[in-house]
């Protein structure tokens, strides 16, 4: 189901962007596509980068525009140890969640991809399943499980609650590379050579003839 869900979603992307490309009134719209993607990524990135100039306000508030320019606050950072531990900690957390969210999801992709079953689907759905349900909600439950097993304010309740959450964004992630490179999770067929040599080792003007090499269906002649 999930793999159909995202098969269809490509489709719809296809089209439209197949459409913006139409010729209407002379003039080619196909630009409108990507000036949304654009705009779309200016909207989730600005606010990020805005975090930069209030981190350097000598305010005791945070502030934007600053009223001044000052590294006070990366001097209090710096000089306490519950703010560099907790760094730590986070990075530590991190670093385990990635191994393992990889771990679960890499197996999963590949052996549900080729699965077209109700059962395969089912699977998917339940896999996608903290994505799908409210956050909240799995704060709750997560908390509870937590509290019954004396992991609550843990590292290894910490792990597990951010692996659980991040596992439906790799699977998503992992199964939509898989059918764009290899065309497996809705049987389209496998991509041109130079595309499975950007994919694998080549490079993007000069494909590797050893991974992409494929016996001609044309005889030689001699």
């Amino acid at each position: 189901m999930g793999a159909f869900v995202l098969d269809k979603i490509g489709r719809l992307a296809t089209i439209l962007q197949a459409g913006a490309s139409r010729p209407l009134g002379g003039a080619s719209f196909g630009w409108l596509l990507n000036a949304y993607a654009v705009v779309t990524v200016a909207v989730l990135i600005l606010p990020i980068l805005a975090v930069v100039p209030i981190s350097l306000t000598s305010s005791t508030f945070l502030s934007f525009p600053p009223l001044g320019y000052s590294l006070r606050w990366f001097a209090e950072y710096l000089s306490s140890p519950v703010w560099i531990s907790a760094t730590i900690r986070s990075f530590v957390v991190g670093f385990i969640t990635a191994c393992l969210t990889l771990i679960l999801t890499v197996p999963a992709v590949f052996g549900l991809t080729p699965n077209r079953s109700a059962f395969g689907g089912a699977v998917f759905l339940l896999f996608l399943t903290p994505m799908i349900v409210p956050s909240i909600v799995t704060a709750v439950a997560l908390f509870y499980l937590f509290a019954q097993a004396s992991l609550v304010a843990t590292d290894t309740g910490l792990v597990i609650g951010h692996t659980v959450t991040s596992i439906p964004v790799a699977l998503v992630i992992l199964t939509a590379t898989l059918k764009i490179t290899t065309g497996r999770s809705t049987g389209l067929p496998r991509p041109s050579e130079p595309v499975a040599g950007r994919c694998c080792v080549g490079s993007r003007f000069r494909p590797s003839r050893a991974a992409c090499s494929r016996p001609s269906s044309t005889p030689s002649r001699s």
